[in-house]
C-alpha cells in the first residue's frame, strides 16, 4: 500500500506549483519565486516547464483530484488507485488523459 507516500509527493509539488503560479502571477521576479519557495537550482528547470505548460487553475483541479485518488485509494470511490495516479502524472506532464470512473475527469490537460 505504498499508493499514500506517491500521492503525498505529487500533491506537495503541485502545491507548490500552485503557490509559485501565484508568485508569478501577481508580479514576482521568477529569481525571488525561487527563492522563497527553496527550489534548489538543480529543480529550476522542471518546474519552468511546469509553470509554462500549467495555468492556476489547471494546478488547482490537479491538486483537487489528488482528493479524489485518495478516496479511490481509501474505497470510496470506484477504481484503480495506480490507474488514477498514472492519469494524474500523465495530466502533469500535459498529456490527454482517459476517462475516469464515476465521470470525474476534470483534469483533462491540453
Amino acid at each position: 500500500m505504498a499508493y499514500p507516500l506517491v500521492l503525498w509527493a505529487l500533491a506537495r509539488e503541485l502545491r507548490l506549483l500552485a503557490s509559485m503560479r501565484y508568485d508569478l502571477d501577481r508580479g514576482t521576479s521568477r529569481a525571488l519565486t525561487y527563492r522563497n519557495h527553496r527550489v534548489w537550482e538543480s529543480r529550476q528547470g522542471l518546474f519552468d516547464a511546469a509553470l509554462r505548460r500549467l495555468d492556476h487553475d489547471q494546478i488547482q483541479v490537479l491538486v483537487a483530484r489528488c482528493v479524489l485518488i485518495d478516496r479511490v485509494g481509501k474505497g470510496l470511490f470506484r477504481g484503480d488507485v495506480w490507474n488514477e495516479l498514472l492519469q494524474l502524472c500523465l495530466a502533469i506532464a500535459g498529456c490527454s488523459v482517459l476517462s475516469s470512473p464515476d465521470g470525474w475527469n476534470d483534469a483533462v490537460i491540453q
